[in-house]
């Protein structure tokens, strides 16, 4: 395709980009010929296609400050999660924040509540620094505003749980744990099994009686968006 194209440009209410280009010249190298050279637009054809472009129900990258709805707290030990100045944010210079701690502690921070369709994905980015095999972080999701939770990492994607840790409230079983550096990776999640309506994500930290290792964990630029 080469010439002058007269492009069009629409968003389609699924999220889709209709990119129509008309009046140009277009070459057929299965036959070298030269098709549509005229420049009006009654005379060129139009060639239209999609791009795929990710709607997003929620999104937050804590710049300047989180958007609202945001809730955390503790069941155990400080409730210290806050937004904090961090070198190593996604997208500077804001992340979300829980500290180490050097005793019990199961803290958590939660999303607003959103609706989950079919084919809605989760993702975040976050680093993290916790006594490994005993102080650890996990993703759960709610689906009765907050009385019960599940554990989502059967359903990540991307960026999975590391190893079982024990000792700390969280129990026996798969989380986050050990030492990474500042820089953050991306974690995504399928939740087409979690689809409907105010839906609940959280954070959750856990730590075990003895010492911290570590700065604890960031959080940043978390996401539901579907294709």
């Amino acid at each position: 395709v080469f010439g002058e194209p007269d492009v069009d440009i629409t968003k389609q209410h699924n999220g889709q980009m209709v990119v129509t280009i008309k009046g140009v010249d277009v070459y057929d190298p299965t036959t070298g010929q030269i098709r549509n050279s005229s420049t009006d637009d009654n005379g060129g054809r139009c060639h239209s296609f999609h791009t795929s472009s990710l709607v997003c129900g929620f999104q937050d990258d804590v710049e300047p400050v989180p958007v609202d709805g945001w809730t955390h707290g503790s069941s155990q030990g400080p409730d210290d999660w806050a937004p904090a100045v961090f070198r190593g944010a996604h997208s500077p210079g804001n992340a979300w924040h829980a500290e180490g701690f050097d005793g019990f502690k199961d803290s958590f921070l939660a999303t607003p509540p959103f609706d989950i369709e079919v084919g809605d994905h989760f993702s975040f980015w976050h680093t993290f620094q916790l006594e490994k095999g005993y102080d650890g972080a996990v993703l759960e999701i709610s689906t009765s505003d907050g009385i019960q939770w599940n554990d989502l990492g059967p359903f990540v994607t991307r960026g999975g749980y590391v190893e079982i840790v024990s000792g700390s409230p969280l129990g026996d079983r798969m989380a986050w744990t050990g030492q990474r550096p500042e820089t953050m990776t991306q974690v995504e999640v399928d939740l087409s099994s979690w689809a409907g309506p105010g839906r609940i994500i959280r954070f959750r930290m856990a730590t075990d009686a003895s010492f911290a290792d570590g700065f604890g964990w960031y959080i940043d630029d978390a996401a539901v968006c579907h294709a």
